[in-house]
């Protein structure tokens, strides 16, 4: 049997799957921080022909910055405007510190 974060992450990057399975997984990765699922989000995050499904993946991106306590800010310079903005938003809601220490807006 497949790891739930494994299943998730195949489902993330398969781009022949629909886009509300697709969706659903970048949400429930947000569930799930390790480096495995922070680079599989950033992938989608960061690719500008990945549009319909960025804003979430970066949502749960900056999540997992949260939950891991560790955020990247090469990373978040590199999101699609709709991903950093979403990843802002969680941010500014749970470590707001970061938002002056890394200098971030939305």
């Amino acid at each position: 049997m497949i790891d739930q974060p494994k299943g998730l992450i195949s489902v993330l990057l398969d781009k022949t799957a629909r886009t509300d399975e697709r969706d659903d997984a970048a949400m429930d990765l947000a569930n799930y921080p390790s480096n495995e699922t922070r680079k599989a989000l950033f992938q989608v995050a960061s690719d500008p022909l990945e549009e319909s499904i960025a804003d979430v993946a970066g949502e749960s991106l900056g999540h997992v910055w949260v939950e891991m306590d560790m955020f990247d800010s090469m990373e978040y310079k590199k999101l699609i405007p709709n991903a950093q903005r979403e990843a802002f938003y969680v941010i500014r809601s749970r470590k707001p510190e970061w938002i002056e220490k890394y200098n971030l807006s939305a």
